[in-house]
């Protein structure tokens, strides 16, 4: 039997899985398995691609220039299961590559607002209704930020005191979100769209 040959990646399709890998809902297992690449490679791809010092993620959140301009619309789930997301392009004087995901499930009671940095990946986000665990395996709360730091990239988590609306109301969520983040939001979030729950099955989504 042949020695089985080694499957080479150019770099302008590492850097593409990569990216893909950072912005997207998936797990990196999924995006690694969509591309026939080993989950180890994956993770060194990121590390050599994406890169944010601590100085640089400072300045992009204390930079009160980030703003989104027009209304915001969601829409379906390509996944087709009850949650409805959105994306909205950031802009500041600075150039950050920055721009906004925002996921919410009304059937799980999840809602997520996520900052991504195209170079980087989330870099800050919000998460309503989903228990997480720190690298140094402590448990914050189903209410917790995710920050930035070049120990841990996106992966460390604290419980936020500014956020008082509940997951049932993602408009005013989003309202305390761009507040803290200092993001000027030039126009409305719209309501989501009203869930049909006959449409699906609540055990599969919760």
């Amino acid at each position: 039997m042949g020695k089985k040959t080694k499957k080479s990646y150019s770099a302008k399709l590492k850097f593409q899985i990569v990216l893909e890998a950072l912005t997207s809902d998936k797990e990196d297992a999924e995006v690694a398995r969509a591309y026939d690449v080993h989950p180890v490679s994956l993770s060194q791809w990121k590390r050599q691609y994406m890169s944010l010092t601590n100085t640089e993620f400072a300045s992009i959140m204390q930079d009160k220039s980030k703003r989104i301009e027009g209304n915001i619309a969601w829409v379906g789930d390509e996944d087709h299961s009850p949650a409805c997301i959105f994306r909205a392009d950031v802009e500041s004087e600075a150039g950050w590559p920055l721009f906004i995901q925002g996921r919410y499930n009304p059937l799980a009671r999840t809602l997520t607002y996520a900052l991504i940095l195209k170079t980087a990946g989330r870099i800050y986000g919000l998460d309503l209704g989903k228990d997480h665990h720190n690298p140094q395996c402590d448990q914050v709360g189903e209410k917790h930020k995710h920050t930035w730091s070049e120990n841990y990239r996106d992966k460390e988590a604290y419980v936020p005191n500014d956020i008082t609306a509940q997951v049932s109301d993602p408009v005013a969520v989003w309202k305390q979100f761009c507040k803290e983040a200092d993001i000027e939001h030039d126009g409305e979030l719209n309501k989501p769209p009203p869930l049909q729950v006959e449409m699906f099955d609540e055990h599969e989504y919760l």
